[in-house]
């Protein structure tokens, strides 16, 4: 099961529908490898994987909508994302994907959603994050309790299991 978060409740509506408008990158990302004859076969790969998940329904602003059976198993939360730890049971999520979210907020509820995100997360759970907000928090993460699983290029940590946390 799948949990999505916003505050703003025009993005959980549009989310429940599956709408998604494309960003200027992507629009150029999905004309290129569609166009371009040197086009690598991985991005030819990733656009035709893209537009046989969406159906287009607003050509000219290039708006999609995700295909209602991959709806399915998504449960949508209007609320603020520093409150993860009273939507979700402790330790019953294996992922939290975290992307553009937390430099909007302050120092406090930073700390607050790394706390509640390592609460949630179960043991060997992967928090993921995009590389601007992991510049800025990576001290933080380490301080609440998570470990770098990945290289320079991504920003994957993972809450430890209880065997690792004797080592420590």
């Amino acid at each position: 099961q799948i949990g999505a978060i916003d505050i703003s409740k025009t993005v959980i509506d549009e989310a429940k529908i599956g709408k998604y408008t494309l960003s200027l990158e992507e629009k150029e990302y999905l004309q290129l490898s569609g166009y371009c004859r040197h086009a690598s076969p991985f991005r030819v790969q990733m656009r035709d994987k893209f537009l046989n998940s969406f159906e287009c329904i607003d050509k000219e602003n290039q708006t999609y909508k995700k295909k209602d059976s991959e709806l399915n198993n998504i449960n949508f939360f209007q609320e603020n994302a520093t409150n993860i730890a009273k939507i979700y049971k402790k330790e019953s999520k294996d992922a939290i994907l975290c992307r553009y979210v937390l430099y909007h907020f302050d120092k406090k509820d930073k700390i607050k959603f790394l706390q509640d995100a390592y609460k949630v997360l179960k043991p060997g759970g992967i928090l993921c994050l995009n590389s601007f907000e992991y510049l800025e928090l990576q001290h933080l993460i380490k301080q609440a309790g998570f470990k770098s699983v990945s290289d320079k290029k991504t920003y994957i940590y993972r809450k430890p299991s209880p065997a690792e946390l004797i080592k420590y």
